[in-house]
C-alpha cells in the first residue's frame, strides 16, 4: 500500500503546490538502495505519493507564476491543475499537512477520524524535532502517529498566511515560510524512512 501525503491550502495554486513540490524534491533523494535494506528498518518502506488540494477553489486553475518560477520549471508544477478538497482526498491520505489551522479544521470536518493525522505544516515541523528515530519503522503512517503522539509538546499551531494576490513582498515571504516548513517536514520523513545512524 502506498503512503500518500496531502497538502492543503485555500485555492490550491500557491502554498500547497509549493509545499508539494518541495516535499517531492526532498523525498526524491531517497535512494532505491536504502529502500531495499529493509533488514535495517523494520516494517514497510512504501513509496510515497504527494498530492495537493484546496478548500475553496475551482478545478483546473494553474499554479501561480511565482511558484512556477521557484520550481525551475518542474513538470509537476508547470502542469498543475487545482482541485477542490474532497472527503475521499482526506480519507485516502496517510498524513495531511495544511497551510493554516482553518484548512486543518476543514479536512477534519470532512473526515473526523483524520484528526490524528492532520497537522499544519509548521506544527508538523515542530513536532518532527521531537520524534525518536530509534522507534522508526519506515512507515509513513507510523511517522504520522509519532507526530500525533508529541502533540501538545510544542508551541500552538502556527498558520502560514496566504500571500497570493497580495504584495510581491508578502507573497514571497509566504512562499519562503512554506518552503522552510515543508523542507523540515520532508527531512523528518526522510530520516524516519532511511536506515543509518541515529545521531
Amino acid at each position: 500500500m502506498e503512503g500518500r501525503i496531502l497538502l492543503v491550502c485555500t485555492a490550491n495554486v500557491c502554498r500547497s503546490v509549493h509545499a508539494a513540490a518541495v516535499i517531492r524534491a526532498v523525498l526524491g533523494r531517497e535512494s532505491a538502495s536504502h529502500l531495499m535494506r529493509s533488514a535495517q528498518v523494520p516494517g514497510p518502506t512504501e513509496p510515497i505519493e504527494v498530492v495537493s488540494a484546496g478548500t475553496h477553489t475551482q478545478n483546473g486553475w494553474a499554479a501561480c507564476a511565482e511558484v512556477v518560477a521557484r520550481s525551475g520549471g518542474r513538470t509537476d508544477v508547470v502542469s498543475h491543475a487545482s482541485r477542490q478538497l474532497s472527503a475521499n482526498d482526506v480519507a485516502s491520505a496517510t498524513v495531511i499537512f495544511t497551510a493554516e489551522a482553518e484548512h486543518r479544521a476543514r479536512a477534519v470536518s470532512l473526515v473526523p477520524d483524520a484528526a490524528a493525522r492532520t497537522f499544519t505544516l509548521r506544527e508538523a515541523a515542530a513536532l518532527g524535532t521531537l520524534v525518536d528515530l530509534r522507534q522508526r519503522t519506515g512507515s509513513l503512517a507510523d511517522y504520522a502517529a509519532a507526530l500525533d503522539h508529541n502533540r501538545g509538546l510544542t508551541d500552538p499551531i502556527l498558520d502560514i498566511a496566504d500571500g497570493h494576490g497580495r504584495t510581491t513582498r508578502r507573497h514571497r515571504r509566504a512562499l519562503d515560510e512554506i518552503e522552510a516548513a515543508a523542507t523540515t517536514v520532508a527531512a523528518g520523513i526522510l530520516a524516519w524512512r532511511t536506515p543509518g545512524s541515529d545521531a
